[in-house]
């Protein structure tokens, strides 16, 4: 009790203040309000006396201080009234410790909940039902390059695609017809994003709100994408391994009936002299049949089937020498050009193969630049790193040579590149190609252990680069085999066992080996051979047997 405005003592306590204090009643209506709350619970109870005096009611919070000195957080309800004809004030005090730390907790939740939106890596944005921007993360910041202040009181639309209405395709128009998730793939400069909005809705399922979320997806897209590059890769690896044992396969057999014609024609000519008026029509057979053999010798090379004569080649001198046939092959209208690196690059190559690479390339390129231009050819050392296998998804870590063949012509587009070396196909009219030049020079590059591949434009001419295996400078070159000799066939009377499973070509060889002198036994399988053999064994002197035969 006290009189008006002026603090004055205890006249009446309850049992539970006491109890909540920690005092005996007595020890309580001894005390004052000062006596029972810190100083600065005082000096708000201090504050809020004049508007006690002016008002009437005051409800205050304070801090109450027990007899053993904890604090207890208060909510007073104070209110004026006569007592015993005084004014006098009864206050009401509810203990809000509770409250005060489930408001302390809301506020840490909420602090918590704000360093988690800011932290988030998707830029997200709180809408209201007309889809303002009520709340922004940090993230939208370094997205959209402008302040969380900036975009708060502004459209979604308007910050994403600068536009004054939502474009068609916009997730946020979508969202608000179906009320369900909504997203969208966009394109912000070189970076790509994911839209993702997800409405609010009441109870009674009206919208009132969304939540916007920008993800950016620009390495997953990158990682796809160079997914998609090597599925693409490893499709056309495949597809041209598949191609090259089929090409192979019908190569081998075709050779075989070749064989037999080239051989059966020349034993005819043998037995013609240059007169006779058949002979000009043998000379037509074996043109036309090496013509063919020409044919089946690309598909080998194709296939990496073709037997190969390797020995130390060195590249400078060989392109050196390839450049003087290859100047008449282009003709005037065409300018060829060799650059050369310091250090001659060796390999270990047949260097008749390389050769009919570069002349496969400069006559494509020839056919590219009808009006004239430029042939550079190239040559260099480079190294294939990881970086490399990375970026072109194929290769071996290793020193390589590198023959660069560059021309000015037409080029060609993406869709071009992927077919140009597969076996058969040309861009050519009928009769002015093969389809064979690039696939052959595949199959020699890569028999070689190597690797080619093109770079082109439409409108800036094309760039083939092939790798092959360098060797090193001390590596002791092969002995050359000896020059052919002009000579005549000596005849024999030794005993020949042939196993050969293609009865043409079996019966060709027997045929030639009988008439130069020499006996011969045959048989059709490995089976077959093993058998004369036995039998044989004292007689025979030489085997000549087909490398791959059935039993």
């Amino acid at each position: 009790v006290e009189e008006a405005g002026v603090p004055g003592s205890f006249s009446q306590v309850n049992d539970v203040a006491c109890k909540r204090l920690g005092y005996t009643r007595e020890e309580l209506l001894a005390l004052s309000p000062r006596d029972i709350t810190t100083p600065e619970a005082y000096e708000t109870i201090s504050a809020a006396r004049e508007r006690l005096v002016s008002t009437g009611e005051v409800i205050i919070e304070t801090v109450h201080v027990t007899k053993d000195g904890n604090k207890i957080p208060t909510e007073s309800s104070v209110r004026l009234f006569n007592y015993l004809g005084r004014q006098a004030a009864i206050s009401i005090a509810r203990d809000i410790t509770e409250r005060k730390r489930a408001e302390e907790a809301i506020v840490w939740m909420a602090q918590e909940w704000k360093r988690t939106f800011d932290s988030m890596s998707e830029a997200i944005w709180i809408l209201d039902k007309d889809f303002w921007v009520l709340r922004s993360n940090k993230t939208a910041e370094h997205i959209f390059n402008r302040p969380c202040a900036e975009m708060v009181g502004k459209h979604c639309w308007e910050i994403v695609h600068g536009t004054t209405q939502p474009i068609p395709e916009c997730p946020i128009i979508r969202a608000k017809k179906s009320l369900y998730h909504e997203s969208q793939e966009l394109q912000i400069g070189g970076s790509c994003f994911e839209i993702n909005v997800d409405p609010f809705l009441n109870k009674d399922g009206q919208l009132v709100g969304a939540v916007h979320v920008v993800r950016d997806i620009t390495e997953r897209k990158r990682a796809e994408a160079e997914k998609e590059k090597l599925r693409a890769q490893l499709f056309q690896s495949q597809k041209m391994e598949t191609v090259g044992h089929l090409a192979g396969g019908i190569a081998h057999d075709f050779n075989n009936i070749l064989a037999a014609i080239m051989g059966y024609a020349n034993l005819l000519q043998t037995k013609m002299s240059a007169a006779d008026p058949l002979y000009s029509h043998v000379e037509h057979i074996l043109s036309s049949s090496e013509r063919a053999a020409t044919l089946v010798h690309s598909l080998l090379a194709f296939s990496r089937k073709q037997t190969l004569s390797v020995k130390q080649v060195k590249i400078n001198d060989l392109v050196s020498g390839v450049a003087k046939l290859l100047v008449r092959l282009l003709g005037e209208d065409i300018t060829l050009e060799t650059v050369f690196t310091g250090r001659d690059p060796l390999i270990m190559a047949d260097a008749g193969q390389i050769d009919q690479i570069l002349f496969n390339l400069a006559t494509n390129a020839r056919d590219a630049m009808p009006g004239g231009g430029h042939l550079t050819i190239t040559t260099d050392i480079t190294e294939i790193d990881d970086t490399y296998i990375t970026e072109h998804g194929y290769g071996v870590l290793g020193d390589y040579a590198l023959l660069t063949v560059s021309d000015t012509g037409a080029g060609m587009d993406k869709a071009l590149q992927g077919k140009i070396f597969e076996p058969f196909f040309t861009t050519k009219e009928v009769g002015k190609g093969t389809g064979l030049g690039l696939s052959t020079a595949y199959g020699i590059v890569k028999q070689h252990n190597g690797f080619i591949n093109c770079y082109s434009e439409p409108g800036t001419g094309t760039t083939f680069k092939i790798y092959l295996p360098l060797l090193e400078p001390d590596t002791k070159a092969e002995n050359e085999k000896t020059g052919k000799r002009n000579e005549l066939m000596p005849e024999g009377t030794e005993t020949i066992l042939v196993a050969e499973d293609d009865a043409a070509v079996k019966e060709l060889i027997i045929n030639i080996l009988s008439q130069y002198g020499y006996t011969v036994y045959e048989a059709e399988d490995g089976a077959q051979a093993v058998q004369v053999f036995t039998e044989h064994a004292q007689e025979i002197d030489l085997l000549v047997f087909d490398i791959i035969m059935p039993r």
